[in-house]
């Protein structure tokens, strides 16, 4: 499927408008993470968008996962910790900071109540996000 660079065609009619396309950003999970009993550890970078209170289309990626492109703003990966005893999850996610500013997140929990050691290897998320004005912005 070709990936389109405008996904909302000129129209006479009230409708989404193109604002910014292809924003892209990277979160870099390091391989072998240890994250302390019942904590959390978190890695994100901002990214600024040029129209106030955009409405936005995202795309997200694993490296650990082929690279296989996910649809929507938020998604997780359950991972097997080091030593194989128990399983854990990374969310990664994207939100708004203010209006001018969306956060690109990845966060592993730690639920147990034993130190945590992430899978080996770093594990890259990317995004691809396009945003939209309302029609009457």
């Amino acid at each position: 499927m070709p990936k389109v660079n405008n996904y909302i065609l000129n129209t006479d009619f009230a409708t989404l408008k193109n604002s910014q396309a292809g924003l892209t950003a990277t979160v870099t999970v390091p391989g072998s993470t240890v994250i302390g009993a019942s904590a959390l550890a978190e890695w994100h970078v901002d990214i600024p968008i040029t129209q106030t209170y955009a409405m936005a289309a995202c795309r997200i990626a694993s490296s650990k996962n082929s690279n296989r492109s996910l649809l929507g703003n938020a998604t997780y990966m359950i991972r097997t910790a080091t030593g194989g005893a128990v399983t854990y999850d990374v969310y990664c996610y994207v939100f708004r900071v203010n209006s001018t500013t969306v956060r690109f997140q990845a966060v592993i929990q730690n639920p147990y109540s034993l130190i945590l050691t992430g899978e080996p290897g770093d594990e890259v998320f990317s995004l691809y996000m396009y945003t939209f004005v309302p029609p009457f912005a």
